[in-house]
């Protein structure tokens, strides 16, 4: 939370911005611990909605936050953009994820519950839903260049695998969506390793 909060004083917001929280957590069993905790790092002030969701990692928790910057003058580069994917001071980029995504545009468009195919391996499963993304995107006036939340959902180490290898061959490594992975029991389909949920923005540029 230290870490977040850091994040929202560089970009010229606060802890009150913020309109939720997402935990990824584990054992389960430690999720009112943790929201606890989460709620005391606001100091007697309203805290945002928080989700806590059950992971399998080593670490014991990861923490994202939305934020709103409505009303307020940030910390930023190129004005104009709908989308600005920042990397803050300490921080590495990388060309997969990025650690925050500023956005301009007012419209989003959500994608959820794409799933891999069932009785296909982890990297047929993975490409089919990058395919079906572009897809979905083109209809909805987006692209890849202008997604700007990812959440993976994958259910063995395989999968995890080849996620990592073959997002580098669908996102320009100047602007990858903000991303959690997490490690999971199951995604809810017989025979599918991993289930993606995204944001995006509309492409201006498209006619």
């Amino acid at each position: 939370m230290r870490s977040l909060f850091e994040t929202l004083d560089f970009l010229g917001l606060s802890p009150s911005d913020i309109v939720q929280l997402k935990g990824f957590v584990q054992p389960i069993e430690r999720a009112e611990e943790a929201r606890s905790l989460m709620v005391e790092c606001f100091e007697g002030s309203s805290a945002p909605p928080i989700v806590l969701v059950e992971w399998s990692s080593s670490l014991p928790i990861e923490i994202e936050l939305i934020a709103t910057a409505k009303g307020k003058e940030i910390r930023r580069g190129t004005w104009g953009e709908p989308l600005e994917f920042i990397t803050p001071p300490g921080m590495t980029p990388s060309p997969v994820y990025s650690k925050l995504v500023y956005v301009e545009e007012p419209e989003t468009i959500l994608l959820s519950g794409l799933y891999g195919e069932s009785a296909t391996d982890a990297s047929t499963q993975i490409h089919r839903i990058f395919e079906s993304m572009k897809e979905f995107l083109s209809e909805a006036g987006s692209d890849l260049r202008h997604l700007v939340k990812a959440t993976y959902y994958v259910s063995n180490d395989e999968t995890s695998s080849q996620l990592n290898q073959i997002r580098p061959d669908y996102y320009d490594p100047a602007r990858p969506p903000a991303a959690s992975k997490a490690m999971v029991r199951g995604v809810g389909r017989e025979g599918t390793g991993i289930a993606i949920d995204m944001i995006a923005v509309p492409n201006q540029s498209q006619p």
